[in-house]
């Protein structure tokens, strides 16, 4: 009796167990709804949504467009908008708790939320319309009951913000933040030690959202007999969460097509009838020294009630259009001085950091001006680029650090390893034929560097063929001596060499000859061939100490994964208790096979490159031959769906279309679902 009883309690429980598991790995929020209603639209818009992620709006004006992009943002990306938005306004440590508050503090600072209000005010009031109205759709959206049951609301037991016009700003200012450069204390004399801990904060930040890496970046445009093709890159570091929504706008006045800033209805990557363009990341932050003839500082204090239910106060230094590098202070409300907004601090002098984000401008009217024709400057970005006329007149845009144009290629980045790219580009531009499946080289994986460096590392360790080493090394080289230079999946060879400039890099704080700035080593003698060939050395052996003698395995995608992260369950130190639930799995890193290289055109990570792995790009190519088509690769990771996780693709993202004409488009991709939008 005891036995049957056990027997019927262990299957019920086993049934219980088992049901959970299936509920939980087949639940999914509601299907978006059929129709939806908008305050403030003109008229009856249609957002179209097609199974591989892209979409199209059909509006009757400019204005109602952008309610429609407001609303597809909200709809498909409830949860990503909500984590940058709190993000960018100091706002997390209320949501999810203290171990959050280093963010706050830093984000507070930076007052991303007080002069996005402020540039939100200064819009003229065209531009201001425009943000209304994306914000109505946005809210639209976030009204109904579907966000709210995505499963990351659900297993954080949290809710959506309805959001503010200004709210896009912030998500600008942001994006703008995390693409500049900060001046590294290694590189000043007596910097204070304020800088250095405001870059760590910095990383902090970059690391808890996994967005970083964005002068990786890289647009060029090649003319050939098959017309001009633009092509571009945006790299964004290693998130899982998308920074693009690729969408088609179609209003009486244009039809536009790109990849806009899901949170914004800004669009760096796009075409309309008149222009092609690519507007890559960069925003410039600079360092000024303080005199006694400053003004007196002013004081700023902020409180807030984190998740815990603790007052916070904190204390900082302002400056007029200006971050000063001065401590602040952050205590508990109870501990805060009742006199402290009467203190007067002695260090007048303290270096300050100057940025376009601390005055109330943004860069609204450049970003939609690229759609209707206008030429507004960029204040808040920078505005590198390139743009592609209706005449096929290629232009650059802004000051990038990197520009390069000869044999019918013009290139631009901010990254000094895209020299060697562009290198590339001219090889193909001169000597292989366009084709239109990859006319602007982007699934290239043959390094330009890789082949002007190997032959002379061989001919330093081996001079006249001498293979005189040890196994291992000359191994390696007989690997090196048969490598075609490219960073597919299976090679070996690449591993090799990207360890050895690594290690090389590491022992003499230079990069091998054949780079493209001062810091490349143009030497040559017994020493110099002494240490490559002891670095050769090191090589073999680190890499055995990692994947083992057999040197089959040092395959390049396993020793340059590609790692995606999802923000909040991927942040470390940052919030441990919300990683220790049953949705760690589902959200754990997701690893993907390596290939491409910092100086191939198909972009990859690498050791060379001395920044953290940032493997998340968009790419796109249009050509003046069919500009009616954009082609688009990404990649996406629909880890909510049953076992999603596990079906995710291994190899490279297919290319994808964006069409100008909508019935062609439609008769193409399967639709995902359509939504009416109504006035209200």
């Amino acid at each position: 009796m005891r036995k049957s009883i056990a027997i019927s309690a262990t299957v019920a429980f086993c049934l219980v167990i088992g049901g959970g598991i299936v509920l939980y790995l087949s639940y999914r929020a509601p299907a978006p709804p059929a129709q939806a209603y908008v305050p403030g639209l003109g008229e009856t818009t249609q957002v179209v949504v097609y199974e591989n992620g892209s979409a199209a709006v059909h509006a009757q004006s400019a204005r109602d467009a952008y309610a429609g992009l407001g609303y597809l943002h909200a709809q498909e990306h409830a949860w990503t908008m909500n984590l940058r938005q709190r993000t960018a306004r100091g706002n997390l440590s209320a949501w999810l708790g203290e171990e959050l508050l280093v963010l706050d503090r830093l984000t507070k600072r930076l007052r991303f939320d007080s002069m996005s209000k402020a540039a939100y005010a200064a819009l003229s009031p065209e531009d201001r319309d425009i943000l209304d109205a994306y914000v109505h759709g946005v809210n639209a959206a976030l009204g109904q009951r579907r966000p709210a049951q995505l499963h990351e609301f659900l297993l954080l037991r949290s809710v959506p913000d309805l959001w503010e016009p200004w709210f896009p700003l912030a998500i600008e200012r942001l994006f703008a933040w995390l693409a500049a450069e900060l001046p590294h204390p290694d590189s000043l004399r007596n910097a204070p030690t304020t800088l250095r801990a405001l870059h760590e904060e910095n990383r902090l930040l970059k690391e808890w959202l996994h967005l970083h890496g964005f002068d990786r970046s890289m647009a060029w445009a090649i003319t050939d007999s098959l017309g001009t093709h633009l092509a571009q890159r945006h790299v964004y570091g290693a998130s899982a969460l998308p920074l693009f929504q690729e969408v088609t706008m179609t209003y009486p006045e244009e039809t536009a097509m790109g990849a806009t800033w899901i949170g914004t209805p800004f669009m760096p990557a796009g075409h309309t009838s008149t222009r092609s363009w690519a507007v890559l990341p960069a925003s410039t932050v600079s360092l000024h020294p303080a005199t006694d003839d400053d003004p007196a500082p002013t004081f700023e204090y902020e409180k807030w009630t984190i998740a815990e239910g603790q007052e916070v106060v904190m204390r900082f230094r302002r400056d007029q259009g200006a971050f000063s590098l001065a401590p602040d202070s952050l205590l508990s409300a109870a501990d805060f001085p009742r006199d402290m907004h009467e203190t007067r601090d002695p260090a007048k002098t303290v270096p300050f950091l100057k940025w376009p984000g601390w005055e109330s401008v943004s860069d609204a009217a450049a970003w939609f001006g690229l759609l209707s024709g206008s030429d507004a400057p960029f204040v808040l970005q920078d505005g590198d680029g390139l743009v592609v006329s209706g005449n096929d007149s290629v232009y650059i845009t802004g000051t990038p650090l990197f520009v390069s144009g000869h044999a019918g290629v013009t290139a631009t980045s901010n990254n000094p390893w895209s020299a060697m790219a562009a290198k590339r580009l001219a090889e193909r531009a001169t000597s292989e034929p366009g084709s239109m499946e990859n006319p602007a080289g982007i699934r290239d994986l043959q390094s330009t560097w890789a082949a002007n460096i190997t032959p002379r590392l061989i001919d330093t360790i081996s001079p006249d063929g001498a293979d005189k080493h040890p196994a291992l090394v000359a191994n390696a080289l007989t690997y090196l001596r048969n490598w075609e230079y490219t960073f597919d999946k299976a090679s070996i060879p690449a591993t090799i060499m990207d360890t050895w400039a690594s290690l090389y890099f590491d022992s003499t704080g230079m990069w091998p000859a054949v780079w493209p700035d001062s810091t490349a080593s143009g030497r040559s003698g017994p020493r110099e061939h002494d240490i490559e060939r002891r670095i050769m050395e090191r090589t073999v052996t680190h890499l055995a100490e990692k994947f083992g003698m057999n040197q089959e395995r040092w395959r390049w995608e396993d020793a340059q994964p590609h790692r995606y992260y999802f923000p909040v369950w991927s942040a470390g130190d940052l919030y441990v208790e919300k990683t220790e639930n049953a949705a760690a799995t589902r959200y754990a890193p997701i690893l993907i096979p390596g290939s491409g290289h910092v100086t191939t055109l198909q972009y990859g990570t690498s050791l060379s490159d001395r920044e953290p792995p940032s493997p998340a790009r968009w790419e796109a190519w249009i050509s003046t031959s069919a500009r009616g088509a954009l082609r688009y690769r990404t990649r996406r990771f629909s880890v909510n769906r049953p076992f999603g996780r596990y079906l995710v693709s291994k190899g490279a993202p297919v290319f994808a279309f964006l069409r100008a004409d909508m019935l062609q488009e439609e008769r193409e991709q399967p639709v995902r679902y359509v939504t009416t939008l109504f006035p209200e």
